[in-house]
């Protein structure tokens, strides 16, 4: 759920205030693990070091340890095995000692247990559920083995009298719940590897064969509507009486007037999914039914989240920085996030980016004179697709500004080529 770019070696990925370890229980069943050979070709991927992957790919490696981007040299993405398993880091550390979990320097990463020298946890803000954790002491304890394989497996042939799935399975609150939170296996081992069916149709029927059309590309379909058409929660995908999904998801995702800011995509704070197939939605996934968040493809792409507290944002700032933060809950006004326009004083609007303070202090002009086509007089916005969005609309009143000079009267005063700056 964490994205974090790097500061230091190994920053920026997951951390916990774990110390004292215990073996951890059995992990759940998020894999189906084969028996014997593969009956047939193609399938998906089985092993531990799957699931290690799978906690890099949606905890490291987006903004911080991938190819592109390796943070403080480390790629986790081309060859994480290969980068990590009896290497030493840039603190002269091993990062993986196979069979000594707390003797590895980047398991003792995740969990915070550093000595003075070794740089910060990862990440420097944030907590990383012990289901993260967990498969990465396992794996090492293990012997840290290499053991990502695609495979395909089906489960035992099964008849009309003798279904695999027990009476009522049809039902979406069953057999939904449990294709999303992946209960009871990996259904492509019996429904194939794409869902239509198993090896011949015979061993599992194609899941398009009962829901509807474009079922698989639809958001809502597992998502939403309950509350609006976007795709976006308050549904649970666990059909929870009691909501666990973000609460300001509808207005998030609505924007417009009714929330002074433009509707943002699902991409806006989460990875890009295209249908219910991309790898870590719902299958090959470690953390079934956890919403990881990625901020990386959005206004706010250094934001971090952390019991109801988002930080780090473009949004909610002051839009010179991300230093914006706001807690679920609160109630925003204007100046939340900048000087009050009708009752702010000159220390305020010294903070703001250039001839703020002279504008507003010593020409005494108003926010809705510069900006007119984003907020009124009254401080209202006009329009939410101006506000919010990255971009800083300036259309002033008789003068032109062209990104860094105005020209024209403004205030009895007169503008040729003056400076922002």
């Amino acid at each position: 759920m964490i994205q974090v770019w790097a500061i230091s070696f190994l920053s920026g990925c997951f951390v916990m205030d774990l110390f004292d370890k215990e073996e951890p229980g059995e992990p759940p069943p998020f894999i189906v693990e084969p028996e014997g050979e593969p009956p047939y070709g193609g399938g998906f991927l089985v092993g531990q070091f799957c699931d290690v992957q799978s906690v890099f790919q949606v905890s490291c490696v987006v903004g911080c340890h991938s190819g592109l981007v390796p943070g403080g040299g480390l790629d986790l993405d081309t060859d994480p095995y290969g980068s990590i398993v009896n290497q030493v880091g840039g603190t002269g550390l091993v990062l993986v000692n196979p069979g000594y979990a707390d003797q590895s320097f980047l398991y003792r990463k995740m969990l915070g247990n550093l000595q003075v020298g070794e740089g910060a946890p990862m990440p420097t803000a944030g907590v990383l559920d012990p289901v993260f954790t967990d498969v990465i002491y396992r794996w090492i304890q293990n012997g840290a083995p290499n053991d990502c394989e695609q495979v395909q497996t089906v489960p035992t042939d099964y008849t009309v009298d003798e279904p695999y799935h027990p009476p009522g399975w049809e039902e979406p609150e069953v057999h939904g719940v449990a294709a999303n939170l992946q209960t009871d296996g990996d259904c492509r081992a019996c429904h194939g590897p794409d869902l239509t069916g198993g090896i011949d149709g015979t061993n599992g029927p194609s899941c398009d064969g009962c829901h509807e059309p474009d079922w698989r590309q639809d958001c809502v379909y597992c998502h939403g509507g309950g509350d609006n058409l976007t795709g976006a929660p308050p549904q649970d995908i666990d059909n929870s009486p009691v909501s666990l999904a973000f609460p300001p998801h509808t207005e998030h995702v609505t924007g417009g007037l009714a929330y002074d800011h433009p509707a943002y995509g699902c991409t806006t704070c989460h990875a890009q999914r295209l249908d219910v197939l991309t790898p870590g939605h719902i299958f090959d996934d470690v953390t079934a039914g956890y919403g990881e968040l990625d901020y990386t493809q959005g206004l706010s792409p250094y934001g971090t989240y952390l019991f109801g507290t988002c930080s780090n944002l473009y949004c909610h700032g002051n839009g010179l920085a991300d230093n914006g933060e706001v807690t679920v809950g609160d109630t925003m006004y204007c100046y939340s996030c900048h000087p009050d326009g009708l009752n702010s004083g000159a220390a305020e609007w010294l903070q703001m980016s250039g001839q703020h303070a002279d504008h507003m202090v010593e020409a005494e002009a108003q926010c809705y004179e510069c900006h007119t086509q984003t907020t009124d007089a009254a401080q209202a916005i006009l329009n939410g697709d101006y506000h919010v969005n990255g971009t800083v609309e300036v259309l002033p009143n008789g003068v032109v500004y062209n990104g860094f000079t105005c020209t024209g009267v403004c205030h009895e005063h007169e503008h040729e080529n003056d400076s922002w700056e």
